[in-house]
């Protein structure tokens, strides 16, 4: 199966201008996103695609060329409220099915209930669904 694994990868703070100090806090570590294309790639392909908002194009096109079975999101977005629902909701408007979410579901999407898409597993804070497109 052909995994996209999407994500944020923190910059490097020497190469970060003048940012507020949280504005990072929840991207992931090189380290954490090897580890997880380690266990990925011990049963999948996979396509590693860091989701940086300036790139919004480029990863766009990634995973129109590639067209993955599934996407293992673990991007968390940028600057606003709404922004751990940006590649979700992104991977809904290409059509592409998509597990991980970091927040229950209906605040994703309030139209959405308890239950309408399967929870695949709970990580720590980390809820794991699974869109049944």
């Amino acid at each position: 199966m052909k995994i996209a694994f999407l994500f944020n990868q923190k910059p490097d703070p020497s190469d970060t201008v003048a940012a507020a100090s949280d504005t990072y806090c929840e991207w992931d570590a090189p380290e954490t996103i090897q580890a997880v294309v380690r266990a990925l790639s011990e049963r999948h392909e996979v396509v590693e695609i860091d989701c940086h908002p300036d790139r919004l194009s480029e990863w766009i096109s990634i995973l129109q060329h590639e067209k993955p079975d599934l996407c293992f999101n673990m991007a968390e977005g940028a600057g606003a409220l709404s922004r751990e629902a940006q590649v979700p909701a992104l991977l809904d408007m290409l059509g592409l099915r998509y597990v991980a979410a970091g927040t229950p579901l209906e605040t994703i999407d309030p139209k959405l209930k308890s239950g309408d898409w399967p929870l695949v597993a709970k990580a720590g804070d980390t809820l794991i669904y699974e869109n049944p497109r």
